[in-house]
């Protein structure tokens, strides 16, 4: 019987090595899962940026453009009334002055 105990503990030790090769197949299955999960979202994610519209480099160009083009004129009609204002100080203070002089001199 020393044959038959022999191949026993061989079967058990099998056993436990097919256990074990069982739960390690079933952590692989489960990080497997856990990386689709990661792989989908991902998907997702790529889909959704892809549903958006970005401006291609002509559009954003344009924008700029644009965007100086309202600048500059806002600039411009900035400029007309801070010259427009000047000359409205400038008269305003020369009024002031004659008004002045006729006052102490006349």
């Amino acid at each position: 019987m020393h044959g038959y105990e022999k191949i026993n503990a061989e079967v058990k030790v099998m056993k436990v090595k097919m256990e074990e090769n069982a739960k390690e197949i079933e952590e692989l299955q489960d990080q497997l899962d856990h990386k689709i999960g990661k792989h989908e979202g991902l998907v997702l994610i790529e889909k959704t940026i892809g549903d958006k519209r970005f401006m291609t480099e002509e559009e954003a160009n344009a924008l700029v453009n644009k965007i100086e083009n309202k600048m500059e004129s806002y600039n411009n009609q900035i400029q007309l009334q801070l010259i427009k204002w000047i000359i409205g100080v400038g008269i305003s203070v020369a009024g002031i002055t004659i008004g002045a002089l006729r006052l102490f001199i006349g």
